[in-house]
């Protein structure tokens, strides 16, 4: 029994960690939100300023409301395979603009941290690789049986 309480702490430290990030990203993107709103321009080429700000307000929407998922044990699957979902999309978005030839640095955590999109890709990884084994370990906590 042990064990198995020692497992969900674990699982919920690794949530609680997973969390945290996509909080620090929709806070950073949020006082960052011109240049997301540029960024957002250029991945939609063509999108007015007025209209970009809608995407860049629904992704800070969407990263908070990731992070409130992965705290919550009834939401907490949910919310993994939208990380892994959302990390896919990431690093489509920064594989896209590699082969544009496209080098300007990533900002997604706004002014926090910028990096290229080489290393926002194996950060993408990263975050992929992590939520689906939280995913994995979350679906074994499940399936267990309760004993009484």
């Amino acid at each position: 029994m042990k064990s198995s309480r020692t497992h969900s702490r674990r699982l919920f430290a690794g949530r609680l960690l997973l969390a945290a990030m996509w909080f620090t990203a929709g806070y950073a993107k949020l006082h960052s939100l011109d240049e997301l709103t540029t960024m957002v321009r250029a991945i939609f080429i063509g999108m007015g300023s007025s209209l970009a700000l809608w995407p860049a307000l629904a992704l800070i929407a969407f990263e908070a409301m990731l992070g409130i998922a992965l705290l919550f044990s009834r939401t907490a699957a949910l919310g993994l395979v939208l990380s892994v979902v959302a990390g896919l999309l990431f690093l489509a978005v920064n594989t896209v603009r590699l082969l544009d030839n496209i080098h300007a640095p990533c900002s997604c955590f706004g002014a926090l941290y910028t990096a290229s999109p080489q290393i926002m890709g194996g950060i993408d990884l990263i975050i992929i690789l992590f939520s689906a084994t939280l995913l994995r370990l979350q679906d074994r906590t499940l399936a267990r049986p309760v004993l009484t």
